[in-house]
């Protein structure tokens, strides 16, 4: 079964160091009236249905097409207890208790002699709650087919006693496809492999023209992030921070300075890193930029995505000025990327991502800038809360991918009535990440309260009478056209 460009990437890039697979922890209320042991009553269930579907029954095939080239295969006797573990916390099992324990989960790599994915039962957090990490080599899933996939596997309602295994949905992907012996090989090629080659000249002229002032645009600039804290090799171990904003708040932020969700939360991160790396020593150069993953329609593979480049705008100390200039930066990149090819968009992806892992495997990672100083995702998420077996999901954090020179991955995802955000990086490099999570709020309340004074002082100062004169005649035609609209009473 062949394998995409990109979904190859992510194998190819792994290393002890660097393992490529995404995760998700969600955390669950159990019944206060249900009896015995909810968790391993959920796995019992759950191992029942023993029917496995793609993408969570392959496995990397030990020799593909071309020497060094992966495929898939169906693995035939996938033995589903490997994959399905029940675990426990010690008590008085606190979040620190579990953040630790999936930090540890999440730095080893997978068994590449079995389908690329493990999922873990966790029991005895305090408040009588569990929680379920499930993590996915990111060649087989991307951030949106995995919310997907989770998401399938939820209810909406309590009362739903049914349970249905994520790994029994029946999601073929679209690189899970056979072709016969030279057919194969020749499709493989010129669907995929040809056409980002032909690409490569253009690709490389947008990823290096703006470096070398041969292109002006606002998004950021590649490879000119300088050198950071997060500029590191990173090591085997994993730490990891949480942290939850309210989407309606971020939102009513947003529309108020005329600018996104998503512009608003890069404005807290980006107040958020600045402070951080400044208290330990190494503030961020002034074009610290941001790599941003964008879905993507899927066509041949198992990942769907491309990355724009943001500036974050770390030396602009004004919350509001720092939201208006990352809102211009993240337009202009989405405008650059609209005017190329997806064959141009791919190839852009597989030279800047590749480039990267390139550099941190021959060491160079610490010497040359990286692409981007970090990578922000934001993941479309669930707005409304679920359950699983009638208990309740109240928080569902993600969990994302390190490469060297990229010490640091947040990544946010919105559920329910909230924007629930996860950072990963390592001991050596942030052992108290928990405190740059913990920032990012605080950066957010300070744009929110800047916001809201903002509002005030319009509403105090309506200005000129010029300007009020023309608001009192705009608000005058609109009346005199809804008046126009009204129907007239029928006779009587």
């Amino acid at each position: 079964m062949k394998m995409s460009p990109l979904d190859f990437l992510f194998l190819a890039m792994e290393t002890v160091e660097n393992p490529a697979h995404v995760a998700s922890l969600g955390i669950y209320e159990i019944p206060e009236d249900y009896p015995g042991n909810f968790v391993r009553d959920l796995r019992d269930r759950l191992l029942v249905q023993s029917e496995v579907s793609r993408p969570f029954n392959l496995r990397v095939k030990p020799q593909g097409i071309l020497p060094g080239w992966y495929e898939w295969e169906v693995d035939a006797n996938l033995d589903l207890k490997f994959h399905v573990r029940h675990s426990g916390l010690p008590k008085p099992g606190t979040m620190h208790d579990l953040l630790d324990l999936v930090s540890r989960l999440h730095a080893r790599m997978m068994d590449r002699s079995r389908p690329l994915w493990e999922c873990y039962l966790i029991e005895g957090l305090r408040g009588n709650r569990f929680a379920v990490y499930i993590k996915m080599h990111h060649s087989t899933i991307d951030g949106a087919g995995g919310m997907e996939m989770i998401e399938n596997g939820l209810s909406m309602t309590p009362n739903c006693e049914e349970v249905m295994a994520w790994w029994n949905q029946s999601r073929k992907p679209a690189s899970a496809q056979e072709w016969p012996g030279l057919q194969r090989l020749m499709l493989s090629l010129s669907s995929s492999v040809l056409k980002q080659a032909l690409a490569i000249p253009q690709a490389a002229y947008a990823i290096f023209a703006p470096s070398f002032g041969l292109k002006k645009t606002e998004a950021g600039k590649p490879f000119r992030s300088g050198k950071s804290m997060f500029n590191k090799q990173v090591s085997a171990s994993r730490t990891f921070g949480i942290g939850s904003l309210s989407l309606q708040e971020v939102k009513d932020t947003g529309t108020s300075l005329g600018a996104t969700v998503n512009d608003v939360f890069l404005a807290a991160c980006s107040g958020a890193l600045c402070k951080f790396m400044t208290q330990k020593g190494s503030p961020p150069d002034k074009d610290f930029s941001a790599a941003v993953p964008v879905a993507m329609s899927r066509e041949g593979g198992n990942n769907a995505i491309a990355y724009i480049l943001v500036a974050l705008h770390t030396d602009i100390t004004n919350p509001l000025v720092r939201v208006a200039a990352i809102s211009k930066s993240a337009k202009g990149a989405k405008h650059d990327q609209a005017n190329l090819s997806r064959a141009v968009i791919n190839t852009m992806t597989l030279m800047a991502q590749g480039t990267q892992a390139a550099l941190g495997r021959i060491g160079l990672s610490e010497v040359i800038p990286p692409a981007a100083g970090l990578v922000i995702s934001n993941v479309p998420g669930m707005r409304q809360a679920r359950y699983l077996m009638g208990a309740k999901m109240t928080s569902f954090y993600p969990m994302s991918v390190l490469i060297h020179a990229q010490g640091l991955n947040i990544t946010v995802l919105s559920y329910a009535d909230e924007l629930q955000y996860g950072l990963l990086s390592t001991p050596e490099i942030a052992p108290d990440v928990q405190e740059l999570a913990d920032l990012i709020g605080k950066e957010f309340r300070t744009i929110q309260s800047a916001a809201r004074n903002l509002q005030k002082k319009k509403a105090a100062d309506p200005g000129p009478p010029a300007i009020q004169a023309k608001k009192k005649a705009a608000k005058k035609k609109a009346v005199r056209k809804k008046v126009a609209r009204k129907p007239k009473s029928a006779p009587t």
